[in-house]
């Protein structure tokens, strides 16, 4: 019997042996666990170190165990593994008790996997549930075991780890969830931490609070059982309020349009892995105080231009009866409240499950209810707001005729209008119609609010107040640079993020307008025909070509003041005098004056040189503009017009003979060129301008400071340079001075009297029917142009 059981025991060894060398042949090594470098997060930061993005595929923050305080350590051992600093590897004990619970219960209610299995599978294994893999998992695990130590094993898990809200590892939760590093965790903000990593989804706090709040106790009796806190930590941690952040995604929130264009910059020069993965450390020029002026003035821009046009009431959906109203607004009401369920209280951030997210500045959709007079009442799920037509007056049609005051509730809700015509769409607002509101207060018993909403019907049940609001049709962008350094320190590239990611400010290639102005005066001046004292007729002009087509330019007031000094026909943005320069530097336009001005100023995407100060006009370069020679040629500049035949053809603005070259747009093909037919980006534009103020030189805009490894290795540094002089600096100043005089006298008056900044110089620009408007402005430091248009 005895040698029975011996050769059993042997064979059972054998047997063992056998298994583990099966296993265990094609096992990875666990030496790659030594030098962990996982996945981590490209942060970039404006140049005062603030965070405007984070770039990752898992975000994630290493950090080392001993940064990890010791409480945080143990809600996560007392949580998942609490004989962890007794085991080798295996809980044996652990999968006893877990066998017994299942079994009693009759379903999977206790797992036995230790941390250190779970890091074997995370790091080396896949997550299948196959007998196979938990095998290697056992081997690996006691390979681990042997090979490090329990605080480099703690390290792995605690920064490897999925925790929810796209955060892996306790840093970058900490930092999702409570809005601070692990190393400033409470007791009470572990345990919750602690509870996440069975079911991240389920437990989040930030979207289901109870089921948090009921794995945080889990949690803090483990500890209290484990003697890793005493009764009264264990009271006070489940006493305390803990204040939940709302999970929001910094890419899209601080400075989007700069943080996207950095980051095709970034994966351009060192592929979207390092970008993704490598974790890169990206100092930036942006200045985000400075953007979120730039943000805000541009949604507001948009929004102003948008509301001047009036409102849209053919784009309305209306709802005809009850029955569809009550199901919209509870529609509406679904989607408030499963938003993130984070209210405000005076102790910081407080977690309210199910409850509706409506907020001041949130701009919502809504179902009008009623209209009257002064007021309507419209239903934003299922709250209820009024909304003060007083505050809506952008949404009447203009008449001159009457004032505010005499309007009346016809205006609003009458299908014919004071001259008893009938509206094309009916009535502007109709009980029934889908609106948009812009929420102003939470309660119209506001102490602020309580005067304007006396006499108003509910305003004493404490309403919403809300005013009207469209989405707008237009579009903006905003470019703004150093002009000492060419640091960009604002770039916003549309209204909305969101809707779209196109770069309107430099992606987008767009007519200037009169903005190209100054270019033309400066090329002129430059030539040495013109100067800053010359007088130009101000006067109807014509220009004919063999195709028997008139090309008029007139001023946009269709008015002629005579004879005007160049800074006054700049300040007044006169197309004609504009004209009659061009045409008196380049006659017929043979010659490539104010093209190779403009190329020196860095426009076209060609190689910028520095211009001649005694350059005056070059040999016709037709292989930038081939076509144009035989067209020019034929052009004839008229003081007097012949009589014509056929009044549309001598009223036409743009033939084909004068339509600029779509390849080379920003060639001076024909005189239209003068009035900003030439289609630039907006930072190309700003460059150009550049050269005025700065005395000739031109300043070249640049996004980065520095660029880290994850090791602070710098990869690369803006070093400071000289910008080339690329026209002379006497032309310069006087075009400078001529700027100055369209914001000091001009059309651009109305910036001076709204920035009252010293100094300050620019331009306007509009393009035909008004879809482009323009303004590039300066003052000795800086350099802004903003965009309004229409896609």
């Amino acid at each position: 019997a005895l040698g029975v059981a011996l050769g059993g025991a042997v064979l059972g060894a054998i047997g063992l042996g056998a298994g583990y060398w099966y296993y265990s042949r094609d096992l990875p090594t666990v030496e790659i666990l030594r030098a962990y470098e996982p996945d981590t997060v490209t942060v970039v930061t404006d140049s005062k170190g603030q965070v405007l993005g984070e770039i990752f595929e898992e975000r994630r923050y290493v950090v080392a165990i001993d940064a990890i305080p010791k409480h945080v350590q143990d809600a996560f051992i007392a949580s998942e593994d609490a004989n962890f600093w007794n085991h080798a590897g295996i809980d044996y004990m652990g999968i006893v008790r877990a066998m017994g619970r299942n079994a009693v219960q009759g379903r999977m209610a206790q797992g036995a996997s230790t941390i250190t299995q779970q890091v074997a599978r995370n790091f080396l294994l896949t997550k299948d549930k196959k007998l196979e893999r938990k095998i290697k998992e056992v081997i690996l695990s006691w390979r681990i075991e042997d090979t490090y130590t329990k605080e480099h094993i703690l390290y792995l898990y605690l920064n490897e780890i999925f925790l929810g809200a796209q955060s892996y590892g306790v840093e970058a939760a900490s930092r999702s969830f409570f809005d601070k590093g692990v190393k400033d965790l409470t007791v009470a903000e572990a345990a919750i931490l602690a509870g996440l990593p069975q079911r991240p989804s389920d437990y989040a706090p930030n979207r289901h609070w109870d089921n948090a709040k009921g794995r945080q106790k889990y949690v803090l009796g483990q500890m209290l059982d484990k003697g890793y806190i005493d009764r009264a930590t264990h009271d006070a941690a489940l006493a305390e309020h803990v204040a939940i952040a709302p999970v929001e995604n910094a890419f899209r929130e601080q400075a989007p349009w700069f943080t996207e264009h950095v980051r095709r910059y970034l994966v351009g020069k060192y592929g979207e892995e390092a970008v993704l993965q490598q974790g890169l450390q990206v100092t930036t020029t942006c200045d985000l105080d400075l953007q979120r002026v730039a943000q805000k003035a541009v949604t507001d821009g948009v929004d102003d231009a948008d509301m001047r046009m009036g409102f849209r009431r053919a784009g309305l959906e209306h709802l005809a009866d009850a029955a569809a109203i009550a199901e919209r607004r509870a529609a509406h009401d679904l989607a408030l409240r499963t938003r993130a369920a984070l209210v405000e209280d005076p102790a910081g951030r407080l977690p309210v499950p199910e409850r509706s997210t409506l907020a001041v500045g949130g701009r919502y959709p809504a179902v009008l209810l009623e209209v009257s007079k002064t007021w309507a009442r419209v239903g934003i799920g299922t709250h209820e707001a009024v909304v003060p037509l007083a505050w809506s007056d952008w949404v009447y049609d203009p008449d001159p005729a009457r004032s505010w005051r005499s309007r009346v509730a016809s205006d609003f809700t009458d299908p014919v209008d004071v001259d008893g015509d009938h509206k094309p769409d009916g009535a502007l607002l109709q009980p029934g119609d889908v609106v948009k509101v812009d929420v102003a207060a939470l309660s119209t018993l506001d102490p602020a609010l309580v005067a304007a909403f006396a006499g108003t019907p509910g305003a004493a049940a404490s309403l919403v107040a809300a005013r009207l609001y469209q989405n707008a049709e237009a579009e903006g962008a905003l470019f703004s640079m150093d002009l000492n350094t060419g640091a960009v320190r604002a770039m916003v590239g549309g209204s909305d993020f969101s809707e779209t990611q196109f770069n309107r400010a430099v992606q987008s290639r767009r007519q200037v307008g009169s903005t190209f102005k100054p270019i033309v005066y400066a090329a002129a001046i430059n030539s040495r025909k013109i100067t800053a004292a010359s007088l130009i007729p101000d006067a109807p002009i014509a220009f004919a070509t063999e195709e028997d087509t008139v090309w008029k330019p007139s001023n946009y007031s269709n008015d002629y003041l005579g004879n005007i000094t160049i800074r006054r026909a700049l300040a007044l943005s006169r197309n004609t005098v504009t004209v009659r320069v061009l045409e008196s530097i380049d006659p017929g336009m043979n010659g490539d004056v104010v093209y190779d001005f403009a190329r020196a100023l860095g426009i076209g995407g060609l190689p910028t040189h520095a211009l001649p100060a005694d350059r005056v006009s070059s040999p016709q370069n037709d292989l930038l503009c081939p076509w144009t020679r035989e067209k020019r040629d034929s052009t004839i500049c008229m003081d007097h017009f012949p009589p014509r035949t056929d009044p549309d053809k001598s009223n036409t603005a743009h033939r084909a003979a004068l339509k600029p070259d779509e390849e080379h747009s920003c060639r001076a093909c024909d005189y239209s060129m003068a009035l900003g037919s030439a289609s630039l980006t907006m930072d190309e534009l700003v460059r150009a301008y550049s050269a005025f103020p700065t005395g000739g030189k031109l300043v070249e805009p640049h996004y980065v400071v520095e660029v880290k490894d994850r090791h602070g290795k710098v990869l690369e540094a803006h070093a400071p340079k000289e910008s080339p002089q690329v026209i002379d600096a006497g032309v310069a100043s006087i075009t400078t001075w001529l700027l100055q005089g369209v914001v000091s006298e001009g059309t651009g008056n109305l910036a001076r009297r709204e920035l009252g900044l010293n100094g300050l110089g620019g331009k306007t620009g509009t393009t035909n029917d008004e879809k482009d408007a323009w303004f590039v402005g300066f003052t000795p430091d800086i350099i802004t142009s903003v965009w309004v248009g229409f896609d």
